[in-house]
């Protein structure tokens, strides 16, 4: 399914020359209408894990939930080649064993870009709102007749300001929901296996 044009707007301000084209910052806030995969809670045990280039960042888990919010998925990641580099937002169900892949949404950076004589679209530009954007069910890279769509992500993007960006830092260890800490491995495997982790010390 075709997504809508994604945060292509018009600037009604003069900072072009303060927006930093190489740091990308992407907020999931939540989640509605999740598929079912807990068939005796009737329910699941969401998070999200995001990609751009060779960077991975994973939310914490929400514990049986079809319509989870995250508090901590709010990531600055290196954007090196903004006409081409594509952000994956996976949802995924959590699990002791291994985790259940429920659904993703892809965004082309280039369309933050501008199309003729505007700027790129900034994190703080007054027209950026976070837009609810269908989840698919069917994975990038993996063959398949039709894409399946279920469930709603509400995605927010755009590029770091040159005072911003010393503000966050891009962490990459995360709390799981378990109580464990995790370190993600970034660059290892590809988009069609579960996001390598290991416990940390």
């Amino acid at each position: 399914m075709p997504l809508p044009p994604f945060f292509r707007v018009r600037r009604t301000d003069n900072t072009a020359e303060s927006i930093d084209s190489k740091v990308l910052r992407i907020h999931v806030t939540e989640a509605r209408d999740l598929p079912i995969s807990d068939f005796f809670s009737r329910s699941s045990d969401p998070y999200v894990v995001v990609r751009l280039g060779k960077s991975v960042r994973r939310s914490s888990t929400i514990k049986r939930s079809l319509a989870p919010t995250f508090s901590d998925a709010l990531f600055d990641l290196p954007c090196l080649s903004p006409q081409t580099d594509v952000v994956t937002v996976e949802v995924w169900d959590w699990d002791m064993l291994k985790s259940e892949f429920l659904g993703q949404v892809s965004i082309p950076v280039k369309d933050l870009l501008p199309p003729s004589h505007e700027r790129a679209v900034g994190w703080n530009d007054p027209t950026n709102d976070t837009q609810w954007l269908p989840i698919s069910r069917r994975r990038m890279g993996v063959r398949g007749r039709t894409v399946k769509t279920q469930g709603e992500l509400s995605v927010k993007m755009g590029f770091l300001e040159t005072q911003d960006i010393a503000e966050r830092s891009s962490a990459v260890s995360a709390p799981s929901s378990e109580g464990e800490s995790f370190v993600l491995i970034l660059g290892a495997g590809n988009s069609n296996s579960e996001p390598s982790r290991r416990l940390a010390s």
